[in-house]
């Protein structure tokens, strides 16, 4: 039971998280402004780890979402901790293209996959 519930307290990260991404991107450009940009990555950061919390038989049934990408993603950007390395160009795009698909399918796990 507790992991179960562990797990679901992950889905609300990613949900805040989202939020948190596209509330900046309202507030500023992430080329202009490093306070977007550095809350941006925070959040990425924050949405990917939890993402690896998710159970293997949950992330199956939504195969439309690259999880290995996001996971993958949350190591690039720990590891290169100044963003020195990160295409903001390619980062818009996630943000624009893939972050609401995340979002509606992590509010479909919540309704549908209760954890708690």
């Amino acid at each position: 039971m507790m992991q179960e519930k562990l797990w679901g307290l992950h889905l609300d990260h990613i949900l805040v998280s989202i939020d948190r991404i596209m509330a900046y991107q309202l507030r500023g450009d992430l080329d202009s402004d490093s306070l977007v940009f550095d809350g941006t990555l925070r959040n990425l950061h924050t949405l990917s780890e939890s993402t690896k919390h998710i159970p293997e038989y949950i992330k199956d049934q939504y195969p439309q979402i690259n999880w290995k990408a996001i996971i993958g993603f949350r190591n690039f950007i720990v590891h290169d901790y100044l963003g020195d390395n990160i295409n903001i160009s390619q980062l818009k795009r996630v943000i624009k293209e893939r972050l609401p698909e995340l979002q509606k399918v992590i509010n479909h796990i919540v309704k549908n996959h209760p954890p708690i």
